[in-house]
């Protein structure tokens, strides 16, 4: 279990790594674990903002 959220660097290269699948078709999944203070939502929205982009 993480504590911290995570950067929006590493967020936005993982999320260009999802449009890359999901161009090709594929069903992705991003599940985030920074639970203990509650980052994983925030990081999750970052990521859902950040993967619809074109």
């Amino acid at each position: 279990m993480y504590y911290s959220a995570y950067a929006e660097e590493a967020l936005d290269e993982w999320a260009r790594e999802i449009r890359a699948h999901a161009v090709r078709g594929a069903r992705v999944w991003c599940i985030f674990d920074n639970t203990a203070a509650f980052a994983a939502t925030g990081d999750a929205l970052t990521m859902t903002r950040l993967a619809e982009q074109p």
